[in-house]
């Protein structure tokens, strides 16, 4: 449970370096480890209460499970898993906390590659006569 800041009083504020990361060209299968980094600019402490990927290709592997100190920093990483996407990517990320307003995203964004087959292949198919 968290308690959310009234109209009144000190607040936290997450601040983040960039709330998209952007990972460029990865083969199909290939991890994208990430690692969005972020700050209470606020006077307040701030309490993560869940960080929620929008599937299941993506996992979070660490958060900050007690308050943030204004002034202080922390670290959500994770990681995606390539294995089923193909083409343009475009993934989210909640994060539930203690701040106005309560729900932050997060963007994970990138293209991935691999081996292309055409959709018309026009190569001839040898077949074996069976008379």
């Amino acid at each position: 449970m968290i308690n959310y800041p009234g109209d009144e009083g000190p607040k936290p504020i997450m601040t983040f370096d960039s709330i998209e990361h952007h990972f460029g060209k990865v083969a199909i299968g290939d991890p994208v480890n990430f690692t969005y980094r972020f700050k209470n600019t606020g006077e307040a402490p701030l309490a993560l209460a869940h960080v929620n990927p929008s599937c299941g290709c993506t996992v979070i592997k660490s958060w900050p499970k007690e308050p943030i100190m204004p002034g202080a920093v922390g670290e959500i990483v994770g990681q995606l898993n390539t294995t089923n996407l193909s083409g343009f990517v475009k993934k989210n990320i909640s994060i539930l906390s203690n701040t106005i307003p309560a729900v932050t995203y997060l963007d994970l964004l990138g293209e991935v590659v691999g081996k292309e087959v055409p959709l018309n292949n026009k190569q001839a198919v040898e077949m074996e006569r069976t008379h």
